[in-house]
């Protein structure tokens, strides 16, 4: 099969398309055909050795945490997989062994490229505001960071909770936020939003630039920040700082549950949720993909499509 190898930690380089054999599936697992496979922020951390020390295995490694395609024992049926355990991976292939509780049936009107990021941008945006964010109607919030995959997510999910939401970007992506429904947009090349005199029930930091202490001004007395860059020094802090302010500091990593994944099919199917797609690249511009993926400017999802 084709598949993406991973032969050293490093720049985009490292990745090479190569032959390798189909993996075989242990009996907790079933194989899926691998039509697109969806490239997250940590497949570059991963591939610049960052968890080099929690990744016990040798190289080549295939990298990717989830993929669309349709399971070998019956074709007709499509699928999205999330191999995220352990750091395991896999979904730069044009097969993957999963596990079967990580695997869940995509419904009809959900085509295979938005099937292919159903869980790590939407479910992680949900979580972000409804489990740790807290957020009502009428909560007021602000994302930093909105014009990425996670921050459009946010920003919409937010507004179908019934929130007041400020988009923090780039001015160049202003219009698209504004037509997701943002009621206020700020350029932070311009604007410094933790010097105004605005507070919010939630500030959602998706790009981790602001600290928790520079954004306590801006919160309510009981509001609450929410990175998704998640750093053991954080939590620890997390726990400490909590336990004493009515400020919370959170940070977390999404917790997979497939009925957030129900739920995200039923937004997206009822047009109140757009999967945002940046771009889709074929297998053999792998380099070009993680060049765009590192460098921060993809308005949305980029994927990769199999042979």
């Amino acid at each position: 099969m084709h598949a993406i190898l991973l032969r050293n930690w490093g720049d985009p380089s490292q990745l090479e398309l190569a032959e390798t054999p189909i993996p075989t599936p242990k009996a907790h697992q079933v194989l899926v055909k691998v039509h697109y496979a969806a490239l997250n922020p940590v497949d570059y951390k991963i591939r610049k050795g960052r968890f080099k020390w929690f990744i016990r295995r040798p190289f080549p490694i295939i990298l990717g945490l989830e993929a669309s395609g349709t399971l070998v024992d019956d074709p007709a049926r499509r699928v999205y997989v999330y191999t995220s355990r352990g750091f395991r991976m896999g979904c730069y292939a044009g097969y993957v062994a999963v596990d079967k509780d990580r695997v869940f049936e995509l419904p009809d009107g959900i085509d295979l490229p938005i099937g292919a990021a159903l869980a790590v941008a939407p479910v992680t945006a949900l979580q972000a505001l409804r489990d740790h964010g807290k957020v009502r109607a009428g909560s007021k919030v602000l994302i930093n960071g909105a014009s990425g995959s996670v921050g459009q997510c946010a920003l919409q999910i937010a507004l179908t909770m019934g929130a007041q939401v400020t988009a923090v970007s780039s001015g160049r992506n202003h219009q698209r936020l504004l037509q997701l429904g943002a009621h206020r947009v700020i350029d932070y090349q311009q604007t410094d939003f933790t010097l105004e005199n605005n507070q919010y029930d939630l500030v959602l930091d998706c790009v981790s630039t602001r600290k928790f202490s520079e954004c306590q001004p801006v919160l309510t007395p009981t509001g609450r920040y929410v990175n998704l860059m998640l750093r053991p020094i954080d939590l620890l802090y997390q726990r400490l700082h909590n336990v004493f302010s009515k400020q919370k500091f959170i940070t977390f990593v999404m917790d997979y549950q497939q009925k957030d994944l129900a739920w995200i099919c039923d937004q997206l199917l009822t047009g109140n949720l757009h999967l945002p797609i940046d771009e889709l690249f074929p297998i053999e511009q792998i380099q070009a993909a993680h060049h765009k993926l590192e460098s921060g400017r993809a308005i949305g999802k980029i994927l990769i499509e199999l042979p």
